[in-house]
């Protein structure tokens, strides 16, 4: 939209210097009677070869901004004291001749439709699918109320036997309480390890089923694992924990009538590593918790005078069985054998066991063939 006004007088361009081709503002010597809104139109130089049409879009006092080479001009340089007119121009009469040209209502005949009086459509179809019809009470619906009266609610109910064949169709349906199914039923495969109320397919079970090694034999216990053994699963042998020693004492090593806890150098063999030649060798550590079978056995010998020995198994230090007190005879080669044994439970990490022995005559008695056997019996 353009404005226009009938009272502009010529005018005359007052830029010192005029304007080149390129500028966008210019000041004429007043603007008496040209339009006081924007945009509008300026011709520089009317009827002259320098004739250009611009769009006035803006004024600050008699300085104007433009638009150049407008309705087929080109942009051009002006000298100062050019003439200025406000004039109509061709784009003034060929936009409304356009728009009549592209506009159906132009030239219809019979009513048009407006929209800022009351009218009375006839013959018209009003398409649903380009159109919104609102704000239309029922009862300005003809017969629409008396229809919808004769309509079921949206919310209702039906008895069973108004529906075809539904109570025949629900009768054939398994019940929710203690169903009975045929064919082959199936039912979502739960994740492993599921311990719900949920229905448990046959993948689920297949799925319980260990896949790792069984545990060799050790100490009993409930378990915790959801997992179940295959039929034909085996067990590793548990290893046996023994260990079978040998030690010796010479003639004047011990003290007279005092325990002596014997050391073990000699290892017949040690199953789990439960003993140690160089370091403790006087104990035996078992690293299973459980208990074990002892056996102690000793000779003592003694070429000049009878004399009294005994040997003990001990707990951490603590006596727990004995020999009988052996006796040498009075003859020329004097000897005695004497042996032990007692069920120790140990729990598998501080417990150890150990052996003692005592003698009457330090001097003349040696011990021999000592042995010192510990194997586990279960826990």
């Amino acid at each position: 939209m353009r404005y226009y006004s009938s009272t502009a007088t010529p005018k005359v361009l007052t830029s010192v210097g005029g304007i080149n081709s390129s500028v966008t503002s210019m000041t004429v010597d007043n603007t008496t009677g040209l339009p006081g809104s924007f945009p509008y139109t300026l011709v520089l130089d009317p009827d002259l070869v320098s004739e250009e049409i611009v769009s006035v879009t803006a004024a600050a006092g008699t300085t104007l901004t433009i638009v150049r080479g407008q309705d087929s001009t080109s942009a051009t340089s002006h000298s100062a004291g050019a003439v200025v007119k406000h004039m109509i121009t061709a784009r003034d009469l060929q936009e409304p001749q356009t728009h009549i040209d592209s506009t159906a209502a132009h030239g219809a005949t019979g009513a048009v439709v407006g929209t800022t009086n009351t009218q009375t459509l006839t013959n018209k179809t009003i398409s649903g699918a380009s159109n919104t019809l609102s704000n239309i009470a029922q009862a300005s619906v003809v017969s629409l109320t008396t229809d919808l009266a004769g309509k079921a609610a949206s919310v209702h109910s039906h008895a069973q036997a108004d529906v075809t064949n539904l109570t025949t169709d629900l009768a054939a349906k398994a019940p929710l309480a203690n169903p009975t199914f045929t064919g082959i039923p199936a039912a979502p495969t739960a994740a492993a390890d599921t311990n719900t109320t949920q229905v448990a397919t046959t993948a689920f079970v297949i799925g319980q089923a260990s896949s790792t090694t069984p545990a060799a034999l050790g100490t009993a216990a409930v378990g915790t694992s959801l997992k179940y053994a295959r039929a034909d699963h085996v067990h590793a042998v548990a290893t046996t924990i023994a260990v079978h020693l040998s030690s010796s004492i010479a003639t004047g090593t011990t003290a007279s009538g005092v325990y002596y806890t014997i050391p073990y150098a000699t290892e017949l063999f040690d199953t789990t590593n439960i003993h140690n030649v160089s370091t403790n060798n006087d104990r035996v550590t078992p690293t299973v918790a459980g208990h074990y079978y002892v056996s102690l056995k000793a000779n003592f010998f003694n070429a000049s005078v009878a004399d009294s020995c005994n040997i003990i198994i001990s707990k951490n230090g603590t006596d727990i069985a004995a020999s009988e007190v052996g006796q040498y005879l009075s003859t020329s080669t004097k000897t005695a054998s004497l042996a032990t044994d007692a069920i120790v439970y140990c729990n598998g990490t501080t417990d150890y066991i150990n052996t003692k022995v005592k003698v009457g005559v330090v001097a003349t008695t040696s011990m021999s063939n000592i042995t010192l056997i510990v194997t586990y019996v279960g826990a």
